[in-house]
């Protein structure tokens, strides 16, 4: 769809043909409208589908080598996928097909490092693909594990988290259509399956530790999609203040086990210490930026 600012355009509205088009290309561009550089390879009236098949057949290369990296990536092949980058393969739909179909995080950092695209619409910006993905994996009943070090792999190639697909969402936009669309399903079956309601539940937790694992890492919850809507007003305010409840407790717990771990090391290094009696002094630091200094004495060694 069109941003919601050019949507009530008097222009487009008196030129239909226009407004269709304008649809289909914000549907399907394979290239940054904010760099339009990025489309020459692809000439200058090239629109798809979003589906990686049909990415993959726009990117066909001579030689083959896109290909033939797209098929390691699918079959887990490492060694072939090293190869075929050292050749110098198209490693931008290869890292979506990675993406998409949920390969390991050793894959995805290896195509991220070597990737200089990640924010350009190929077919979109490789955040959105990642959050699409993980999204349809929680909607299909798959384990989120490895989520977030896949994502922590695109940023740390210079993916950036505030990037936007098509509709003019961000990943946090489409976290939070997910969670709304997993809130409705489990008020609708809360009174007929207790199992599958759990299941849902679950669901739901592992997606409120994403959507901290992204505001933490810089996602903006303010910006707005291509309805002017932010991410947050996605959200009913059940789900919001369940989002703050798994915030209060995830930190908690965090601040628990950090102090709990430097009071039992304490506790070791002082079973171990001989000499004088002294004082034992260290920092605990919490989450929030404060800090509780605890002081234990050391027995007297004895006599």
């Amino acid at each position: 769809m069109i941003p919601a600012v050019m949507r009530n355009d008097p222009c487009l509205a008196a030129r239909p043909d226009m407004r269709r088009s304008m649809e289909e290309w914000w549907g399907g561009s394979l290239w940054d409208p904010r760099d339009p550089s990025s489309g020459e390879f692809f000439g200058t009236d090239f629109t798809c589908g979003s589906s990686m098949r049909d990415v993959l057949a726009a990117l066909r290369l001579s030689d083959g080598e896109s290909e033939r990296l797209a098929l390691a990536v699918a079959e887990g092949d490492l060694v072939e996928a090293e190869r075929l980058l050292a050749a110098s393969a198209d490693v931008t739909p290869a890292l979506h097909l990675a993406l998409q179909i949920g390969a390991a995080p050793e894959t995805v950092e290896l195509l991220a490092a070597c990737c200089s695209r990640l924010n350009v619409w190929l077919p979109e910006p490789a955040v959105v693909t990642w959050a699409r993905a993980t999204c349809r994996a929680a909607l299909s009943g798959r384990p989120l594990r490895g989520a977030t070090a896949k994502l922590d792999s695109l940023l740390l190639a210079g993916a950036d988290v505030n990037s936007i697909g098509r509709g003019c969402e961000t990943a946090l936009h489409i976290l939070a259509r997910t969670l709304q669309l997993l809130w409705q399903e489990s008020q609708r079956y809360s009174l007929r399956s207790k199992s599958l309601s759990r299941e849902i539940q679950e669901t739901q937790h592992e997606l409120n530790k994403l959507w901290h694992d992204l505001v933490s890492r810089g996602a903006d919850a303010s910006m707005a999609d291509g309805e002017s809507s932010s991410a947050l007003e996605r959200l009913s305010a059940t789900q919001c203040t369940d989002l703050l409840v798994s915030k209060r407790r995830t930190y908690a717990m965090r601040r628990y086990h950090h102090a709990r771990t430097n009071l039992q090391s304490a506790r070791v290094k002082a079973r171990c210490t001989t000499g004088c009696p002294k004082s034992l002094g260290f920092l605990v630091q919490g989450s929030y930026g404060f800090v509780v200094r605890v002081v234990g004495l050391v027995l007297s060694c004895s006599s």
